[in-house]
């Protein structure tokens, strides 16, 4: 990993040395990378599985051998990702916009309805609501 052209303002997985205290004293773990203003210096934190590391990053490539560090992994990819927001996370959120989601849908499938009883005695506007039913209809299964 080239320090030079990374972006200061993210935060990076990074494969490190586990401590020779360590219960594994070779083991690799990985860590979060990220920039520090008030030390100009790249640094390393503590383990994604919590032990403490090395200060620094091993070779980019290095093999983890960390089972739990692995584990974490994906979560933190996702975590560091640009544009990542905590809330995509929670339930509560997650419940809200789903109750959202389905009251507009059912608003529009309502609006649909109307429509095609409204149009049905002239013709072409009947077969377009007609269409956006059926389209609603497949929407609510997932998209069959």
């Amino acid at each position: 990993m080239n320090k030079a052209e990374l972006d200061k303002e993210l935060r990076y997985l990074v494969p490190v040395a586990a401590m020779p205290i360590d219960a594994e004293p070779d083991a690799v773990h990985l860590a979060v990378y990220e920039w520090l203003p008030t030390f100009e210096a790249w640094a390393t934190g503590m383990s994604l599985c919590g032990a403490s590391m090395r200060q620094g990053a091993l070779p980019e490539g290095t093999l983890v051998t960390c089972p739990a560090c692995r584990g974490w992994r994906v979560k933190y990819e996702r975590y560091l990702a640009p544009g990542y927001r905590p809330e995509d996370d929670d339930p509560d959120v997650l419940r809200q916009r789903l109750a959202v989601a389905q009251a507009e849908v059912a608003a529009a499938r309502k609006f649909a309805e109307e429509m095609r009883d409204f149009c049905s005695p002239h013709g072409i506007a009947a077969d377009y609501a007609d269409r956006l039913v059926e389209a609603m209809d497949r929407a609510k299964e997932g998209g069959r």
